[in-house]
């Protein structure tokens, strides 16, 4: 799907008809417009949630579940995924979760997978944060 508004996103969702949990992610700020949004809704094509300090800080639901993201925060391109996510900066998206959540969406949280290993470490952060709306953590994986 190329840049162009809905048109191209209204394609996508009538080729791939009846099919579940699609999601795009958007790498240019010119896909945040309201014809796009739109266009993801009539499909329930999730828009996928972003935490990059490149693009905005957008969270659009557009289907019956939720995707997001964690790229990372540095403006340095050789620090860029490699970032080690606070609480405080995971507490915003632990927030749409749990609001996700309550509207009756699954969630589903990608971290990048970093040369430091922050990863496993922020999502099991991220996990403790939105208390009831997170599944079950087994004990045994969480120590990283």
């Amino acid at each position: 799907v190329r840049q162009g508004g809905g048109g191209g996103l209204d394609r996508f969702g009538a080729a791939r008809r009846g099919a579940r949990g699609q999601a795009v992610e958007s790498r240019n700020d010119w896909w945040y417009v309201e014809d796009v949004e739109r266009a993801r809704a009539r499909h329930d094509v999730a828009w996928v949630w972003l935490s990059d300090h490149q693009m905005p800080d957008a969270a659009p639901v557009t289907a019956d579940f939720v995707y997001l993201r964690l790229h990372g925060l540095d403006e340095d391109p050789g620090r860029r995924y490699r970032w080690d996510y606070s609480e405080d900066e995971l507490m915003p998206w632990a927030d749409r979760l749990r609001k996700a959540a309550a509207d009756g969406r699954d969630g589903w949280v990608f971290f990048n997978n970093d040369d430091d290993a922050n990863a496993p470490r922020n999502a099991a952060t991220l996990i403790d944060l939105p208390g009831a709306a997170a599944e079950p953590w087994n004990e045994q994986a969480r120590d990283v």
